[in-house]
């Protein structure tokens, strides 16, 4: 895991986050409390063009809430 961490991590970084939020390695550092994101909220492109159909996406995957802590449906 470490290789292909140090390998994917100059190629694909998002490779890596998402490495890292399915097995917690490698263990980052992190303030007490304080917890990496799960996920990216949306831009707001989407909220100015896309309004209708990204309320509809947040409230059937996450509760209505566009919150980074919360897991997506590939997490839980």
């Amino acid at each position: 895991m470490t290789q292909k961490y140090m390998t994917m991590f100059h190629q694909a970084q998002w490779t890596s986050y998402y490495d890292y939020l399915r097995t917690g390695y490698p263990n980052f550092p992190l303030q007490t409390g304080v917890s990496a994101p799960f996920r990216f909220r949306y831009p707001q492109s989407e909220y100015n063009y896309n309004n209708a159909n990204l309320k509809t996406a947040l409230t059937s995957q996450y509760g209505g809430n566009d919150n980074i802590n919360s897991k997506p449906w590939w997490l839980q």
